[in-house]
């Protein structure tokens, strides 16, 4: 399953975490962080740091930024994959002009790109992937298991149905090399390990 994304716009020089829209549903500019700020942070400060135009950007110091607390959005990409799908997402802000010509667009790329790989790697190859194996019993079929990060902010919990058919799941979590404890629950059992 897809465990992150970006979105690309221009007008600003910075990268935006969740969530895009405020508590209250409305125009104000507030805090209003996601439940996975630090793993959030975390993501996107593996693309700042390899984007030192973004980092030391005196609008935005540091170059990220928490959504609502900047530009207040509703029905965004951003927050709908993040609470519907549980998909790390965050938008880069390219750079300061909108609409830039074609003719930049390489220029573009090449100051984004090692920016790009550094996400890929912090998605795909870095972080903690769970194997989880539902006990096999036929009363547990088509119940529910749910890998729960217990670390605070750094992931949410992934849910899916166990089958006989599926065999093993894995569930990945994007976040820096540390230690941390996680629950796996099914039907009327539950293990909790510390990894």
């Amino acid at each position: 399953s897809l465990v992150g994304a970006t979105t690309l716009h221009e007008g600003a020089l910075v990268n935006i975490v969740p969530f895009d829209g405020n508590r209250h549903g409305t125009p104000r500019k507030e805090a209003h962080p996601a439940p996975d700020e630090k793993l959030l942070n975390y993501l996107a400060r593996r693309f700042v740091d390899e984007q030192p135009a973004m980092a030391n950007n005196p609008e935005f110091p540091g170059g990220v930024k928490q959504g609502s607390d900047w530009y207040p959005l509703y029905g965004g990409i951003q927050d709908y994959a993040y609470l519907l799908h549980s998909v790390y997402t965050t938008t880069v802000e390219m750079n300061n002009r909108k609409w830039p010509p074609e003719s930049e667009l390489e220029a573009l790329w090449n100051q984004h790109r090692l920016s790009m790989y550094a996400y890929l790697k912090a998605y795909i190859t870095e972080g903690l992937t769970i194997q989880v194996e539902p006990p096999s019993s036929d009363e547990l079929e088509g119940e529910d298991v749910v890998v729960t990060m217990i670390t605070s902010e750094m992931g949410r919990p992934v849910r899916f149905k166990s089958t006989a058919s599926d065999g093993v799941h894995g569930v990945h979590y994007p976040v820096p090399a540390g230690e941390y404890a996680l629950k796996v629950e099914w039907g009327e059992g539950e293990a909790i390990h510390r990894v």
